[in-house]
């Protein structure tokens, strides 16, 4: 019987695809290499009112800045929340870096006025999430505890969540944040 080298082709061609396949298996997908430390998402829009009861979209300054998002405790008042006093403090290095801060709670804009009226104006936006609809849709809602949670999220201009405080490196704070960003500008 004569050699036939056609029937070879399909035994070699299947022990290519075979290799490719296991290689492609063995090996991350290219778009997570390098991000092992960090979760990479697209950043959730949503919009919200400010405490002068105007309309905040998200997506405005998403393409344009990165935004440093801050859900803190509106129970204690933004002139009493730690973290949202951090940020204030802070707050000129992060315009230099071309940070834009968003800060979001569950009071109502009347209570976020009053915080203001107490300690002074805040140079970024205090926005209202009474329903709790942008706690949840960012992950910041204990459904079993019926409240909201405070949180930090890093987005950068391609709408991407960058960091978050909560995961995937929650020993990391605010502190050890903001330090490098004074020291880039």
């Amino acid at each position: 019987m004569p050699f036939r080298p056609r029937i070879l082709v399909l035994p070699i061609a299947a022990a290519i695809i075979g290799g490719l396949v296991a290689f492609k298996l063995t090996r991350p997908p290219q778009s997570q290499q390098g991000l092992s430390q960090y979760e990479v998402r697209s950043a959730p829009s949503f919009v919200a009112l400010d405490l002068d009861n105007k309309l905040f979209k998200l997506d405005r300054y998403i393409g344009r800045h990165e935004i440093l998002l801050v859900f803190f405790d509106g129970e204690l008042g933004a002139d009493h929340d730690p973290l949202l006093q951090q940020v204030r403090d802070h707050f000129a290095d992060l315009k230099r870096r071309g940070i834009q801060v968003v800060a979001v709670s569950a009071a109502i804009p009347q209570l976020n006025r009053q915080a203001v009226q107490r300690s002074g104006k805040f140079p970024f936006p205090l926005l209202s999430d009474p329903e709790y609809l942008i706690h949840r849709l960012w992950g910041l809602y204990a459904e079993e505890e019926l409240r909201s949670q405070t949180g930090v999220f890093m987005i950068d201009r391609a709408g991407r969540v960058a960091w978050s405080g909560r995961s995937p490196r929650p020993e990391l704070s605010l502190d050890q944040i903001l330090p490098p960003l004074k020291e880039k500008t």
